[in-house]
């Protein structure tokens, strides 16, 4: 054993009299699982996430997506289709590419929204494609 502190080793501890005992509540929680840095790991997952851009559609791309709408809006075609769009997620910059199947319920031309009968909204905008099944 270290020679330093033999003098003191067998010494009877004293409570101090200006600082009261910790209640032993008090003291567990001292000693919990800590995180120094909140909400890092949420980053690190968004940050490991695949980032895609927005594509920009060619002019005949937009041409064959407006035509499908007029179809649709004429009302003369009643079927299923398919659309795909892209979905931001958080940052508004990226997102994901979704399909979405049905009928058109309804297309909000002031809002440029189209609602489908199972009440899926997709935002005209973000339209990559209208295919019929």
């Amino acid at each position: 054993m270290d020679k330093k502190y033999m003098d003191i080793i067998n010494l009877d501890y004293k409570p101090s009299l200006k600082h009261p005992r910790m209640p032993r509540q008090n003291r567990a929680c001292q000693f919990q699982a800590f995180k120094a840095l909140r909400g890092y790991e949420e980053r690190i997952y968004e940050s490991s996430k695949e980032k895609i851009k927005k594509k920009h559609l060619a002019s005949d791309q937009k041409d064959l997506i407006n035509y499908r709408l007029s179809e649709i809006i004429s009302g003369k075609i009643k079927k299923n289709y398919k659309f795909v769009f892209f979905k931001r997620d958080d940052s508004f910059i990226y997102g994901k590419y979704e399909n979405v199947c049905g009928k058109v319920q309804k297309i909000d031309s002031y809002e440029k929204i189209i609602y489908l009968e199972k009440g899926e909204r997709i935002n005209i905008e973000d339209l990559i494609a209208i295919e019929e099944l």
